[in-house]
Formats: C-alpha cells, sequence, structure tokens
C-alpha cells in the first residue's frame, strides 16, 4: 500500500511543480497566476507533510510542511475568483475569509507541533463548516458568470471546475466522516487519492488551453477588419446599440440581443469575443453605456443632472458598478471626468 501511496504522493507533487512552471513560463501577467502557484506550493506542502509514518518528513521540514499546507483552499478560492471574473480584485473581504479559515487550523498545527496549547474541539468542526462554506462558494461564483463569458473554452472550464472541486470535495468530507474502517488505507492515502485526480485535470488544462482562456487583462477593441458577413452584422449590432438604445435596459442578455439581431447565440458570442476583443458580455454591454454616460456629460442641459441619473438612465444598475466600470475604463472617475469635462469647456 505504500508503493501505491507513494507512486500517487510524488506524481502529483510532480504535477502540481509542473503546473506552476507552466503558469510561469507562459502567463506570467495574468492576474490569475500568482494565485495558482501559491495553490500548487500550499498543496504539495500538503502531499509531503500529511503522510503515513513511512513517507513522512522528519523534524523542522515536517513542521514547515505543515504550516505552508494551511491555505491551500483559500489559494484554489483565490485562483478561481480571479480567472473567471474580469473585475476580481483583492479586498477587505477575501482577506477576513481567509483569516477565519486559515487561523483555526493555524492554530491546530502548531497545537499538534509546537507547545502550544490545544485547539478546543469544536474548532475541527468549524475548520470543516469553513471548508464546505468556501469550496460552496467557489464554485456558484464560478458558475454565475458563466453566460456572461464570450470565451468557449473558459465557458466549460467553469463547469468542469466545479466538477472537480464538488467530486474532491465530496469525497474528503467521506473519507473523513466515516474514515477507512476495515481497509487497509490510511487516512493520509485517501486524501492523497481524492486530491490527484483534481491536479491531474489542472495539468491536462493547463497543457491544452488558449491563453486567452486563463487572462481577463489587457483587452483590446481595436477597429476590427471583417469579412462582408461579419461587416453587416457589424453594423446590424451597432445599430441595435446606439439607435435602439439596448445598452439602456437594465437585464440584457446576450440571448435577448441574439434574438432580435436574428443570429444565434453562439454566433454572436464568437463575434464580440473574436471579432471585436471582448472576453466578456458584460464588459461589451458597459463601453456602451459608458460611451453613452459622455455623450450626456458633455450636454450642457444636463449639467444639473446627478451622476447617478444618468448612469441608471443609460442602463447600469447602481452607482457602484458603474464607477469601477467607468474608472477601469477611462482612469478616473466619473465626477473627475465631469469636472475636466466643464473645465474643458470654460477654457474654451
Amino acid at each position: 500500500m505504500i508503493i501505491i501511496d507513494a507512486f500517487f504522493r510524488f506524481s502529483g507533487i510532480g504535477l502540481l511543480l509542473l503546473i506552476a512552471l507552466i503558469a510561469l513560463r507562459d502567463n506570467r501577467s495574468a492576474q490569475s497566476t500568482p494565485f495558482l502557484v501559491l495553490a500548487c506550493i500550499s498543496t504539495a506542502s500538503l502531499f509531503l507533510g500529511y503522510a503515513p509514518d513511512a513517507l513522512r518528513l522528519n523534524g523542522w521540514a515536517f513542521a514547515i510542511a505543515r504550516l505552508m499546507d494551511v491555505p491551500h483552499l483559500i489559494f484554489v478560492w483565490l485562483f478561481a475568483l480571479s480567472l473567471f471574473s474580469s473585475n476580481f480584485r483583492l479586498s477587505r473581504g477575501h482577506f477576513i475569509v481567509s483569516a477565519l479559515y486559515c487561523m483555526p487550523i493555524l492554530w491546530i498545527r502548531l497545537a499538534a507541533n509546537f507547545e502550544v496549547p490545544p485547539a478546543p474541539p469544536w474548532l475541527v468542526q468549524f475548520v470543516s463548516v469553513m471548508s464546505l462554506a468556501v469550496a460552496g462558494h467557489l464554485c456558484l461564483s464560478t458558475l454565475y458568470g458563466r453566460k456572461d463569458d464570450l470565451v468557449a473554452s473558459r465557458r466549460q472550464s467553469r463547469v468542469m471546475f466545479v466538477l472537480v472541486i464538488v467530486l474532491v470535495t465530496v469525497s474528503a468530507a467521506l473519507s473523513e466522516a466515516f474514515g477507512v474502517q476495515g481497509s487497509s488505507l490510511k487516512l493520509e492515502t485517501v486524501k492523497v487519492l481524492t486530491i490527484w485526480p483534481a491536479v491531474a485535470w489542472a495539468a491536462y488544462w493547463m497543457t491544452s488551453f488558449n491563453s486567452i482562456a486563463v487572462n481577463f487583462a489587457h483587452e483590446e477593441h481595436a477597429a476590427p477588419d471583417l469579412d462582408v458577413r461579419d461587416a453587416k452584422l457589424h453594423d446590424r449590432l451597432l445599430e441595435e446599440m446606439s439607435e435602439g438604445a439596448a445598452h439602456q435596459e437594465e437585464n440584457l442578455t446576450i440571448q435577448t440581443l441574439a434574438r432580435r439581431l436574428g443570429v444565434t447565440q453562439h454566433r454572436l458570442r464568437a463575434f464580440i469575443n473574436q471579432a471585436l476583443g471582448y472576453r466578456n458580455f458584460s464588459t461589451f454591454l458597459n463601453d456602451h453605456r459608458i460611451d453613452a454616460v459622455k455623450q450626456e456629460f458633455a450636454k450642457p442641459q444636463n449639467a444639473h443632472l446627478p451622476i447617478l441619473t444618468i448612469a441608471l438612465d443609460c442602463g447600469f444598475r447602481s452607482i457602484s458598478s458603474f464607477n469601477r466600470a467607468f474608472k477601469e475604463r477611462e482612469g478616473m472617475t466619473p465626477k473627475e471626468y465631469r469636472q475636466k469635462l466643464k473645465s474643458r469647456t470654460r477654457d474654451d
């Protein structure tokens, strides 16, 4: 049984290092890469530290590995959020969740390896609940933006990612809940066997992905060079967005827009992504809404109107989402842009 454990354990560590190296080599600038590399290192530490006696590290090496594996699920969570969300930014909420998850585990690890008071028994149950909550949020947030995603390979990856996380989470929960009674398998080996398929899938994914599918950064929306068929669709799309004022609709979906244009949803997704350079339907929609807002700002008769009123009239749902989208595109807040516009008008 030790041979089986050693094979999956050390091959898993090798695959994790391979994933990290590929990410650093091919996609270093992506916002998700640091979290992926840290997830690989932390999970490899889990494989090294949480091992049967025959394969276990000794002394400080064991203690360090057990401390480094503490945040492995948090890094996977942050990797998924940064990979599948175009407007991901580390926030206070991410740090609070990370602390709530990691601090109890850190206490348990320190109590087991150093002269630290033992953790109360209920803390183990708390860690289990937090693990399920983080995994659940990871799955929901990954699936939430699937319809909005214009990159076909990334939409497929979302589903596979969720399936893999669910499989690992359920397998780990079952193995810990029911143990391995009546079996020669140790819990440490079961842990590796439940995680290894996810690592193997991730290695396959990393060697076959399109770099566009893992990077939201530096989207370019240059004027497209279109053939006749695409040019007609482009004209109809611009007409619908401007004259038809589709951008003003709060709940406009790509399905609705495709139906109005008389094309399939797949065709429209591919066109907006490949011809226009957008990877996310919300970004495409917000660009048109921001253009409309800027046009309204430029009208002297609108000088008395609050920014919120103009933003809502142009299709944004809230001032926070509008401010975020506007600053991301223009490099300044709507208020700063409007003041700059007024100053320029006075100078003229």
